[in-house]
């Protein structure tokens, strides 16, 4: 037999056709024939020379070859029925037919197609009498009648044989290649990856042999899509083999059966023996120089098994194209394999998707209360697709809400078991060192810095990189070790496994078992590692005792954290006499709870301390001997008035005191940390006054060859020079006397890089340089008359990606700022210049430049490449962009967001936006426009336009079809608005527009209209102190019929009151509207409250003080358990709130063409049912003023028929306002 069948026979076998025939028939003519002709054009066939026809069934084998073919040629032979074997073989290939897995090609091969329909003749099936095949027969039939009834070949009907063949051979070809990708390959991304992977391979040059690897965690997808590849590619290639799970077949049997199996498959022989694996190069050497082939070894993930399948390009004929899967990028690299295609995470849409995929029939949940659910189980996949396969598969059983939140519980407190076998692989290759490494970053350093890491473990960065080339960890461009969740939850189901899921044996701890063994001290000393979630402890008040630690003498790793936006810490120390182990390396406690370190705290083995939050008054007194101590992080401790003596800590690279704000000096001993590399005292507020001089080395310091140029620093006090920092944040009183810079200033901020890429500049040449990759120097507050900072120049500075000068007072900047190549962000804003350097053209690589309140400046240069520019209150600015040259050469600016608030002396407005056809966000406020520019309707990809104190602004009536977002607000003379019935409009913000009319129209307009459709959530904000009749309008009762499918959301209105002289600011983020349950719906309104300047109302314009809020919220509404509760969410600085909801109403939408009618609900007064005795208190409260003025009313319900002896009542349930359908309508007819 001759075939290309996988490796491993527990998977299906991979054929694009399966040859049925009657051996002593066809098997020396036409079938020998048809088999060549279809290797030959490169199509995989399995033909079965062996067959021993023995037994009652198919053998496993055949089997599989069957199931894994993509089609079958059933050649119909005079004896083709009288063996069972055929026959039984036929009946399996028809079932796979009937559910669609395989394409059938009958041949009718000297026989007639009826006789085989009726089974006559040789096809007659009486010869099958006995009691053992009698129970078949029926089956055999059928498959006989079915393939009978198929387009097929009848020979007789041919000129010859040849040309016969030769149109079977193009037929299946022709099938084969119009194979498109599954819906499964669409929903994976496939098609993305193999569209990189074309170009990769170049499949249309035959000069050269190509080897690309395919590289990515397991589970990723890289075996599904080197099979897209195959399937799409292998036939055009007169070799060609897949060869899976080449390391887990290497495991279960030997590197020599793979590498047999291997020339078995790709030279189409039966047995390859070899001695030894070392065999194999002379075979290859001998036997594929000259073919070529498409080769795919997958799974590839040790050196030795590419060594004997594909070790040189050489191995192979021109035109080769040889894929390797594998997790391990070392192997690549290592094998000269330098084409690498890197197979990441799905982004969350697609992963979404997936999900949805396989847990819903059709990909869509049935309620929206999935939606939450479906998040949080993509959330944990984290991309990774056989992760959300094996969730989607799992959950689709699962048919209520409860189930799917228990199902995610589980997932999320240990992994699923075949996750755990395809991600454990990984852990299990790596050697005794590198897997105690990988144990203790998924239990204790997920998402840290790489270097700190490394100094943490004793490890050197390029054994954790390991980590990163076999795909368990990724570093990011920043530096940071981050490690998928699925893979930690794997790390950490190893320790507890290897614990035998005993908390105390446990090497690493973390939440919430760590703090039981705090709690009962049964902790020992096998626990290397603790990590607590402060916020997140199982009781509301967590205490822990003086002997809590006592018996874990080989405690290395301790961390108590929280978030920056937590609660307060739950963990406090019920004595300040408690010992922590002498062996510790890392201490981080946040929110330490005493205002000292204890006498007897450790501090030999300390390599990072971190006390954030703290309640510390000084950490030691006099001077500890920190000789391990690279890290002192103590931010936010606002009660901090002192920082210990330095003098004994000749390692600290990091001192961090950011917010400690009673920090009242620096110890005199800072200026003798040499090492010292990063410092952050910014936000401290009383060493503001403290006088800093920021200048150059001393004279007697000569720059080192090789080394980045240094800025010293000089501190009150100390005794000595800071000049070794790469990174700080400070603030104060500084002085800078630098060549290039000089002058005043309240904040400098930089970062250097960490290395110059070698060969980049001499090193004599880089000693001159300053390394800075971002530089920020800014007086908090513009001043007019503000002494003016003097930058001479940027020479010095080629490695800046950001450059921040704010508010200095800056009156000219130099010409040689177009030699910072790679810049890409610039901000100058609140300075004098008038024009800046034409010779800013050439910064190619700057996206971003912001000018806010660069008063004087008049012109700009031509600036083509700019993506972002901010220009808010450049009051003089005449020319914006020089469109001169655009109009010569047809080219467009690239800009996407666009700021010309308080622009009002640019001319030709129009004009120039019509050349920013990419713009996304465009800010005109504060204008003198009447009308809004024309141009603005041309700009295709338009979202945001923000409009807002355009006091001369009259009408709007161009409004793209594209825009989603409007901004509108304070526009006193505007009073007309034209929407299109195609507007995509969202977010809508028309506050503090008085002389706005038709406003009941333009709601109409603004609400979603083809309800059929699927839309998102709409919010407007209108002037207004009455429910509009659209929502107010009676209603029939709800038909009988009418179900929660049938509807497609609700609108609302909501009517505040701001009270004077506060004002409401509106962004995306100022409401949200969440489904707490099956029933419930919260809108949560967050408007910025503020005081408006002078410069923003006129002398004497009324403005409004009520506003409605008008929302569309789409989704499957339960109108007969429907409830909505409107909040307000006010900054706590209010001691009373300037804001309250005055009443507010709800309309629920059918689908079209459900009822004609649609159904309201409205509810005038906000307070809860008057009604009931104990909520008159609370009616009081009610807006008096409001309620004499007739801006609510004081009925306390809306009729909902429009038969008096059918009015129905509702009531509002609570102060937070619930709106309860099922009270209305429980009774309809």
């Amino acid at each position: 037999m001759s075939s290309s069948f996988s490796l491993s026979d527990s998977s299906q076998c991979n054929y694009d056709v399966f040859l049925s025939f009657r051996g002593e028939d066809t098997r020396k003519t036409i079938v020998s024939h048809l088999y060549t002709a279809l290797e030959g054009k490169g199509i995989n066939t399995f033909k079965d020379d062996q067959r021993l026809e023995t037994g009652d069934h198919i053998s496993d084998k055949l089997h599989r070859a069957i199931q894994g073919s993509k089609s079958a040629v059933v050649v119909l032979s005079e004896n083709y029925a009288t063996s069972r074997w055929c026959l039984m073989e036929l009946q399996l290939i028809m079932a796979f037919y009937k559910l669609g897995e395989i394409k059938v090609f009958p041949i009718f091969y000297g026989v007639d197609p009826s006789d085989v329909r009726h089974q006559r003749g040789s096809f007659g099936l009486g010869r099958y009498q006995d009691q053992e095949t009698t129970d078949k027969v029926l089956g055999w039939r059928e498959a006989l009648n079915l393939v009978a009834g198929l387009k097929g070949v009848d020979s007789r009907h041919c000129v010859d044989d040849a040309v016969m063949l030769q149109g079977i051979v193009e037929d299946i070809s022709s099938h084969l290649d119009s194979i498109q990708p599954t819906p499964l390959d669409d929903v994976l991304g496939v098609e993305a990856h193999i569209e990189q992977m074309k170009h990769l391979l170049k499949i249309e040059s035959d000069h050269e042999v190509h080897m690309i690897g395919l590289w990515g965690m397991g589970g990723i997808g890289k075996t599904t899509i080197a099979k897209c590849l195959y399937e799409r590619f292998g036939r055009k290639f007169p070799a060609h083999c897949f060869i899976e799970k080449v390391d887990q077949t290497c495991k279960d049997v030997n590197l020599r059966f793979v590498q047999n199996q291997f020339f078995c498959d790709i030279l189409r022989i039966r047995q390859a023996n070899f001695r030894a694996v070392d065999c194999g190069e002379t075979l290859a050497r001998s036997r594929l120089g000259t073919l070529k082939a498409f080769i795919v070894l997958d799974g590839v993930e040790r050196v030795e098994q590419l060594h004997a399948l594909a070790k040189e390009t050489s191995w192979f004929g021109r035109g080769s194209r040889i894929i390797i899967t594998t997790r391990d990028k070392k192997l690549l690299e290592t094998c000269s394999v330098t084409t690498v295609h890197e197979v990441r995470c799905l982004e969350k849409e697609e992963s979404l998707k997936m999900l949805k995929h396989f847990a819903f029939p059709g990909g869509a949940p049935p309620f929206d209360a999935y939606e939450e659910l479906v998040i949080r189980a993509s959330r944990l996949a984290q991309g990774l697709p056989f992760a959300l396969v094996a969730f989607g598969l799992f959950l689709c059983r699962i048919t209520s809400i409860e189930g799917w939140e228990d199902a995610l519980k589980t997932f999320e407190t240990a992994p699923d078991p075949s996750i755990m076998d395809v991600l454990k692989s990984s852990y299990m290759n790596l050697d005794l060192r590198s897997k105690t490494i990988f144990l203790k970053i998924a239990c204790l350093f997920n998402g840290e810095p790489l270097r700190r890491v490394s100094g943490l473990l004793g490890e050197t960065e390029t054994r954790i990189t390991n980590l990163a080339d076999k795909s368990l960890i990724h570093i990011s461009n920043g530096g940071f070790i981050e490690m998928h969740s699925l893979i930690q939850q794997v790390g950490r189901e190893i320790v507890l496994e290897e614990s035998m899921f005993i908390p105390r044996q446990q090497k690493m701890l973390w939440d919430p078992l760590g703090y039981d063994v705090l709690k009962s001290k049964t902790g020992t000393e096998k626990t290397e590692g603790m990590k607590l979630h402060i916020c997140e402890l199982p009781q509301a008040e967590s205490s822990i005792d003086e002997y809590a630690f006592d018996n874990m003498h080989n405690l290395v790793y301790l961390k108590f954290f929280k978030h920056l936006d937590d609660v307060e810490s739950k963990l406090d120390l019920i004595s300040d006499d408690y010992i922590l182990p002498s062996t510790l390396r890392l201490l981080h406690w946040d929110a330490y709870p005493l205002t000292t370190l204890s006498p007897r705290f450790p501090v030999d083995c300390l390599v990072e301390l971190h006390l954030r939050y703290s309640n510390l008054e000084s950490l030691w007194d006099g001077t500890p001997f920190l000789l391990k101590l690279r890290m002192l992080d103590v931010t936010g401790s606002k009660n901090l008035r002192k920082l210990p003596d330095f003098s004994s800590a000749p390692k600290l690279e990091e001192l961090i005191t950011k917010g400690c704000m009673r920090l009242e000096r620096f110890p005199d001993t800072i200026g003798s940390l040499s090492s010292l590399k990063k410092l952050d005292v910014s936000h401290c507020d009383c060493l503001m006054d403290l006088e800093m001089i920021i200048g150059e080395l001393p004279t007697l310091q000569k720059p080192i060859p090789g080394i980045f140029r240094q800025v010293a620093v000089d501190i009150p006090d100390s005794k000595d020079t800071l000049n070794s920092l790469t990174d700080i944040s400070i603030q104060g009183k500084l002085h800078f006397w630098l060549s290039s810079l000089r002058g005043k200033a309240a904040h400098l901020s930089f970062s250097c890089l960490q290395r110059v890429p070698y060969g980049h500049v001499h090193p004599r040449v880089m000693s001159e340089l300053y390394g800075f990759k971002s530089l920020d120097i800014m007086r908090f507050n513009y001043k007019s008359d503000g002494p003016s900072f003097k930058c001479y120049s940027f020479s010095k500075f080629p490695y800046l990606t950001e450059l921040n000068l704010i508010n200095l007072n800056i009156q000219s900047i130099p010409d040689d700022i177009g030699f910072l190549r790679e810049l890409q962000k610039l901000d100058l804003s609140g300075n004098d210049f008038t024009y800046l350097p034409e010779e800013m053209v050439n910064l190619s690589k700057m996206k971003s430049l912001r000018l806010f309140n660069c008063c004087n400046i008049q012109k700009l240069p031509k600036l083509i490449q700019l993506e972002t520019l901010k220009l808010s209150d450049c009051i003089y600015l005449s020319s914006l962009l020089d469109t001169s040259a655009t109009k010569r050469d047809g080219s467009r600016f690239l800009l996407q967001k666009l700021w010309l608030n308080n622009c009002k002396t640019i001319p030709k407005l129009s004009d120039t936006l019509s050349h920013c056809t990419n713009l996304t966000y465009l800010d005109l406020s504060r204008n003198d426009i009447v009308a809004m520019p024309a141009s603005i309707r041309l700009l295709p990809l338009l979202r945001s336009l923000y409009l807002n104190d355009c006091k001369k602004l009259k009408s709007l009536s161009q409004i793209s079809p594209h825009l989603t977002s409007l901004y509108a607000s304070g526009c006193s003379s505007l009073d007309t608005i034209y929407l299109p019935l195609d507007h995509s409009l969202i977010l809508f913000d028309l506050s503090y527009c008085p002389s706005l009319k038709e406003v009941e129209p333009l709601i109409n307009r603004f609400l979603p209209h083809g309800r059929n459709k699927e839309v998102s959530q709409h919010f407007a904000c209108i002037p207004g102190s009455r429910v509009p009749s659209y929502f107010n309008n009676q209603a029939t009762s709800l038909p009988h019929h009418w179900h929660s499918s049938e509807s497609v959301g609700f609108d609302a209105c909501i009517i505040i009151a701001c009270e004077s002289p506060f004002h409401i600011q509106l962004s995306s983020s100022s409401y949200s509207c969440t489904q707490e349950d099956n029933r419930t719906y919260r809108i949560n309104l967050k408007p910025d409250i503020f005081l408006p300047s002078e410069s923003t109302t006129s002398k004497g314009e009324a403005i409004s003080e009520h506003h409605m809020f008008i929302f569309h919220v789409p989704g499957n509404i339960n109108v007969h358990e429907f409830c909505l509760e409107p909040q307000l969410e006010l900054s706590h600085e209010f001691q009373s709130a300037p804001v309250k909801i005055i009443s507010y109403a709800v309309r629920v939408i059918p689908k079209t063409g459900v009822d004609a009618r649609e159904h309201y609900i409205s509810c005038r007064e906000y307070l809860s049912e008057v009604s009931k005795p104990e909520n008159v208190d609370s009616a009081k409260d009610t807006d008096e003023d409001s309620i004499s003025k007739g801006t609510t009313d004081r009925r306390e319900i809306t009729e909902m028929s429009g038969h008096e002896n059918d009015q129905r009542k509702s009531k509002i349930s609570s102060i937070f306002g619930k709106l309860k359908l099922n009270r209305i309508f429980k009774n309809t007819r």
